[in-house]
């Protein structure tokens, strides 16, 4: 199942942009290394035009190796340090595909039963 992990914040908090920055920087050599592993296959950052305070990571990769990521001490440092040093941090997660059937098909399939009975 591919699957994405997104991030998202608002700003740096007034005071900590320099160790915001810097936990960017880690984050970044992070999850390069995790890709160079296969652990996951993208991680892509999002600056909204249309909301200034709106900016996000979205890492993508099979399900497998996005909840080993996630269970790395380094990353769950790495967190850590990004919800200290920036506003309205936090983690979703979320089901992708290229067809929307591979996304929805089991909703679809859950509407389908409820319906029939």
């Amino acid at each position: 199942m591919r699957m994405a992990v997104v991030y998202r914040w608002s700003r740096s908090i007034p005071g900590r942009e320099a160790e915001a920055m810097k936990t960017m920087a880690e984050n970044h050599a992070f999850l390069e290394r995790m890709i160079a592993e296969d652990r996951v296959t993208s991680a892509e950052y999002v600056n909204f035009w249309t909301d200034v305070w709106s900016n996000s990571l979205i890492v993508r990769g099979e399900l497998e190796g996005l909840m080993s990521v996630l269970a790395e001490p380094e990353h769950r440092e790495i967190v850590a340090k990004a919800a200290y040093t920036t506003e309205e941090f936090r983690i979703d997660f979320a089901e992708v595909g290229e067809n929307p059937s591979e996304v929805y098909g089991a909703w679809a399939t859950m509407l389908q039963n409820k319906a029939a009975g």
